[in-house]
């Protein structure tokens, strides 16, 4: 499940920042989710329905990529991963707005 995902990720891969307020994007081919040290756990984006089976894969392994944000506003990064218009939300995802 991509939540399950992000919580190792979060809890067992990002390191503790000093002040406590780092903030990740989870990606693949689009955005996933937002994590940060401020938070107990990760904001799933809209375009997943937790099935990692959405995520890109290559030789049998998930492929993602971690952002770091510094210490923006978590709240900030997810509005605007969520404002991005990507057609592969929209033609490759199962439930994409069109």
């Amino acid at each position: 499940m991509v939540s399950d995902l992000a919580k190792t990720i979060q809890r067992d891969y990002l390191p503790k920042i000093a002040g406590g307020q780092a903030t990740w994007s989870l990606v693949t081919h689009v955005p996933v989710a937002v994590l940060a040290q401020q938070w107990r756990k990760a904001k799933i984006l809209f375009a997943f329905d937790d099935s990692v089976a959405k995520l890109k894969q290559a030789d049998g392994a998930v492929r993602l990529h971690v952002n770091y944000h510094a210490q923006l506003d978590p709240d900030v990064v997810l509005e605007v991963l969520k404002e991005l218009k990507l057609e592969t939300t929209i033609q490759h995802l199962p439930g994409g707005d069109a």
